[in-house]
């Protein structure tokens, strides 16, 4: 009977313990102050290196973006091609690659960059948008996307399509 009484005693406390866990969950989804928590969006490993190659990537793209050298060692021969083929200046026959591309667009002026960000779109495919100061008070907002091919434990940039640079 003591047994009994004591498994009975900590399924119960057991229980209880599950209802107080499960109403603290709920608690912190309610509404506070017009603000509502919800679960992280959460990105698979492949996805967290696919960005962390990009940002990368455009930290040295940054320092230097004339640096073909470091463009070719993270970019495939597909894309260097469409780098030199939309090259639209004089080119002193040295390689002349439109790296700007990657940044804004047709090589204009821009201001400083205020922000970027890097969104997975599939595995292979990342949304690159970039907002910068623009002027009278208007953002200029550039978005490329790149396509990613895996090569040995990292990245390289297959594809390059840019999709939209405007005033916001």
């Amino acid at each position: 009977m003591k047994k009994i009484l004591i498994y009975s005693v900590s399924v119960m406390l057991i229980g209880a313990v599950l209802c107080i866990a499960g109403w603290q969950e709920a608690a912190a989804a309610e509404p506070t102050d017009n603000f509502r928590a919800y679960p992280v969006a959460r990105t698979d490993a492949k996805q967290s290196k696919a960005i962390a190659f990009l940002e990368n990537f455009y930290k040295g793209l940054d320092e230097d973006q004339l640096d073909y050298a470091f463009v070719k060692k993270h970019t495939t021969s597909k894309a260097i091609q469409y780098l030199a083929d939309n090259y639209d200046y004089d080119c002193d026959g040295n390689e002349c690659l439109a790296t700007w591309i990657y940044l804004y667009e047709g090589g204009g002026d821009t201001g400083p960059l205020k922000t970027r960000t890097f969104e997975m779109l599939n595995k292979t495919t990342c949304k690159v948008t970039q907002t910068y100061e623009g002027y009278e008070g208007q953002d200029y907002v550039y978005i490329v996307k790149l396509g990613l091919v895996k090569y040995g434990d990292t990245y390289k940039i297959n594809t390059i399509e840019p999709v939209v640079g405007s005033n916001d």
